[in-house]
């Protein structure tokens, strides 16, 4: 006994070690910084919730959602630990029961997998139906082992139990977007207002600054929307896309989320693969409203070129992102095909914007 307390503490200790390497060298989500103590307290009512799964059918066993809540509250290493941890406690418990910690092992690793990369602002659907089906064929396997229950019974319990973390994990990640990426738009919505404090410094000190960020958010919200994005969140980056120099924002207290997208917009960041301070979803709003700034630029001069001709605008927007990538800024290269095609056909559609490009 001494030794399986003396293992389960370094076990411990070694989850609470990854979360603290994680968050110094950046490699957790974002919305868990600082929050170790969340962390640790939740951790540990899901090792004492695993001491009673011994006492649950089979079928009802909920390690795998644990391991996603795990996935969402820390990293894919640290959750993976801590699975191992919550699994061996369960052996310890069922020693002659090696088959069914096996698959609750497989289960929550690929529970793990199906959400190492999540991105709250993201469609979150996929995710939780890849993750539900996993568990659900996790599920069939531990029938093998299981004893008592029937097939159809246990089933029907593993499909209660994968719905139930479905709808668990949907709630969790709403709560955490909503804290995390929502809880702002009342500022969002100030700073874009076209005469708002900010916006009218920025005029006064440039006029011509200022119409090229009425241009970048008008033209930024329209391939926000096309795109998925969250266009309100990209068109106040889109405003400030230019305003470093002008100090608009000394002594303000910025949203995090914001100030991180005006780090990756006004320090010229090209490579943030590595940084989970920066998502994915952040990293491919900064490069939409980088794209949109070159492409207004590659439009005016066209028009300065040939004020007759018609560009082809499909074709333009081709010619930006590969000059962006050429340049060596990565984030242009985490664009989809798919989004791409969106991006083209969005810019298409904006010909009388152009036309009115055309007359200033």
């Amino acid at each position: 006994m001494i030794a399986i307390l003396f293992s389960a503490a370094i076990m411990i200790a070694a989850v609470v070690f990854s979360f603290y390497n994680a968050e110094k060298s950046s490699k957790l989500y974002v919305w868990n910084k600082g929050h170790l103590l969340r962390f640790t307290f939740i951790f540990g009512v899901l090792e004492i919730l695993t001491f009673f799964t011994g006492y649950i059918p089979k079928a009802l066993i909920p390690i795998s959602l644990f391991a996603v809540l795990l996935s969402i509250l820390s990293d894919g290493f640290c959750a993976l630990l801590c699975l191992v941890l919550l699994v061996s406690y369960y052996g310890i418990l069922n020693p002659t029961d090696a088959l069914t910690s096996a698959c609750l092992l497989l289960g929550g690793a690929v529970s793990v997998a199906a959400f190492s990369e999540v991105e709250l602002t993201g469609d979150l659907r996929p995710r939780i139906i890849a993750f539900m089906c996993g568990d659900f064929i996790c599920s069939g396997l531990a029938f093998i082992s299981h004893s008592g229950e029937g097939m159809l019974t246990f089933m029907l319990l593993s499909l209660i139990r994968v719905i139930a973390s479905g709808f668990i994990v949907f709630a969790v990640l709403k709560v955490m977007a909503d804290r995390y990426f929502f809880e702002d738009r009342d500022f969002y919505e100030e700073i874009c207002d076209p005469e708002n404090e900010y916006l009218m410094a920025m005029e006064s000190a440039s006029k011509a600054a200022y119409n090229r960020a009425l241009h970048d958010a008008y033209l930024s919200e329209k391939l926000a929307e096309a795109m998925g994005y969250d266009v309100l969140f990209v068109k106040a980056g889109a405003y400030y896309l230019n305003a470093k120099k002008y100090e608009l924002f000394n002594g303000v207290k910025l949203p995090v989320r914001f100030k991180r997208l005006l780090s990756l917009l006004w320090n010229n960041e090209r490579d943030v693969s590595d940084d989970k301070n920066y998502d994915m979803m952040l990293k491919k709003q900064a490069a939409l409203i980088r794209f949109t700034d070159m492409y207004i630029m590659a439009v005016l001069y066209s028009f300065k070129k040939n004020g007759n001709a018609t560009p082809e605008y499909g074709k333009l927007t081709e010619v930006v992102v590969k000059k962006k990538i050429k340049e060596g800024d990565k984030l242009f290269t985490l664009f989809s095909l798919n989004e791409l095609n969106k991006l083209k056909a969005a810019c298409k559609a904006e010909k009388k914007y152009y036309e009115f490009l055309r007359r200033q």
